[in-house]
């Protein structure tokens, strides 16, 4: 797929990976997401291997690698870099496994860097469905306006009630602000993206149902 927040191809192989992707480019402080990004100093990792007592993984006979599904740089009041490395909930880890995530943590505590071990079994299907609904603003190449985002986002709350539908929520708030039918569900779809809308994701979305917003804007 393709990044928002990073304009590149990113090649994500399983659901638990493309759902936290969605989730990282959502955030503004994120300047680079990088995927199965490989620690290349094995001296080190060979080094820490023996100080777990674990063989390195290698291939041929030749060190492999140990990677991070994800190094991220951050930029708030400085730059910083978190490492995530995913734990598949239908995959219990061995000894040799575990070892091999403290010589990632390790390797980051050296360096400076945030190491951080996500659980995927937080992650469910209509969270994917939903990030995957909201983002398609993106596949439809909308392109967002700040203005209209915020006239929208404020007319849209201002409009809100828990048993509308969202289609009639969105036609309302379109139609008042004047934009073009073809607009309004992209409008929309941008305005949950970067969370101007606070939607929830753990909810089901479709125009044809009551929308469900976060009652703060960072639950």
């Amino acid at each position: 797929m393709h990044g928002i927040r990073v304009s590149r191809n990113y090649e994500l192989t399983d659901a638990a990976s493309v759902t936290l992707f969605y989730l990282l480019e959502r955030q503004r402080t994120i300047k680079d997401i990088r995927e199965r990004w490989p620690i290349l100093d094995l001296s080190r990792t060979l080094q820490l291997a023996y100080q777990f007592g674990v063989a390195h993984p290698c291939r041929r006979g030749v060190p492999e690698p140990l990677t991070f599904d994800f190094l991220i740089t951050e930029q708030r009041s400085e730059k910083a870099y978190k490492a995530v490395n995913l734990l598949h909930a239908e995959k219990s880890l061995d000894v040799r496994e575990q070892s091999l995530l403290m010589i990632r943590q390790a390797w980051c505590n050296e360096r400076g860097v945030v190491w951080a071990l996500v659980d995927s079994s937080a992650i469910s299907q209509t969270v994917v469905d939903t990030l995957r609904f909201v983002r398609t603003w993106y596949v439809h190449r909308y392109t967002p306006n700040a203005a209209i985002a915020k006239r929208f986002s404020e007319r849209f709350l201002k409009e809100y009630a828990t048993n509308v539908l969202l289609e009639d929520l969105v036609e309302k708030t379109g139609r008042a602000l004047g934009l073009r039918p073809e607009a309004r569900l992209d409008t929309f779809r941008y305005c949950a993206w970067a969370d101007q809308i606070p939607v929830s994701l753990t909810h089901r979305m479709a125009r044809n149902l009551p929308l469900v917003l976060r009652q703060r804007a960072h639950d």
